[in-house]
């Protein structure tokens, strides 16, 4: 099943009142779940989330002629208690410019391609998906967003998700090609060929399907990413194929994690981090100040150096 989408039947009764009221689209929150729909399901009468999950928000989103162009986002950042879940379906709500009330406006799945998000740890870079959609839109329909459009910018966070190379994808570890030769709680090692470097950090989710054979085999809960390959371990070599979700987390550095915001170094050219070197001092509030000696220090070298020098000349 391919990821798709449909403004709701609530959906296009909202468009149909904001075209008679000539009344602006209000999109005013976003929700994410976990639930999956049968193949055969009209996206347009699925009025809530089969799963609930967490709140999204509003990325991208511009109005040109008859297009609305809109990006849903899910951050874990923005919801640090919510543990690991696979994200496959989520729902946009409107409200309606005649009663005044929250509908469903849109319903979307994610079919087969379903997202594993790992749980919120400050200790890495938060994980952020984001979902591209278009609407047919009349052009005399104004479009405005009261959601929040999140932490940061959508320019920003593509810049910060390019910076720190998150990627996510599917992966299918084969019950063929390990080897037994290895020590220890798990002897058994599978190097798997992907693109991959050895400053990212892998978070390995396995899929629904396969939790049984991965249990089966007793599939080491981590991974190793080296130059070119990734590296699982289990305790015994399985049966059957497992299918997973693989993240990948790029080491932060040249990145500094302050307050719960990145920093790049600073420059001549751009305004950055800094650590604090001799002759500077720093408070526990993060006052900044420069050793410097006071007035009586300067009067009393100055006195020295004089006297010497007189001393000297008078010799």
């Amino acid at each position: 099943m391919d990821y798709a989408f449909k403004p709701t039947t609530n959906g296009r009764a909202v468009v149909t009142a904001c075209m008679a009221l000539k009344a602006p689209l209000d999109l005013t929150r976003v929700a994410v779940g976990s639930g999956r729909v049968a193949k055969d399901t009209d996206l347009a009468d699925v009025h809530q989330l089969l799963h609930y999950e967490a709140e999204g928000s509003v990325g991208e989103r511009r109005h040109e002629n008859d297009r609305f162009y809109l990006t849903v986002q899910y951050s874990n950042r923005d919801n640090p208690d919510v543990p690991t879940f696979l994200l496959s379906e989520f729902i946009v709500y409107a409200r309606h410019p005649a009663t005044g009330e929250i509908v469903d406006f849109l319903y979307a799945t994610l079919g087969d391609y379903v997202q594993s998000v790992p749980p919120c740890s400050m200790d890495f870079p938060a994980a952020v998906w984001n979902f591209p959609l278009t609407m047919v839109l009349s052009d005399e329909i104004d479009v405005f967003i009261s959601a929040p459009a999140g932490l940061v910018t959508y320019d920003e966070l593509t810049a910060i998700m390019n910076r720190m190379a998150v990627r996510q994808l599917d992966l299918l570890v084969p019950a063929a090609g390990w080897t037994t030769d290895g020590a220890g709680t798990y002897p058994c090692r599978l190097d798997i060929t992907l693109d991959v470097t050895e400053s990212m950090i892998p978070v390995l989710t396995v899929l629904p399907q396969s939790t049984a054979d991965a249990s089966d085999c007793g599939l080491a809960p981590f991974a190793q990413t080296l130059d070119g390959t990734l590296r699982l371990w289990a305790e015994r070599v399985p049966q059957k194929d497992i299918h997973a979700s693989l993240a990948l987390l790029r080491d932060s550095s040249g990145l500094t994690l302050v307050g719960g915001a990145l920093l790049t170094p600073a420059t001549p050219e751009q305004i950055g981090g800094v650590k604090v070197g001799p002759g500077l001092n720093v408070t526990e509030d993060g006052t900044l100040s420069v050793d410097m000696a006071s007035e009586e220090d300067v009067a009393q070298m100055l006195d020295e150096t004089l006297s010497g020098g007189k001393a000297g000349e008078e010799g």
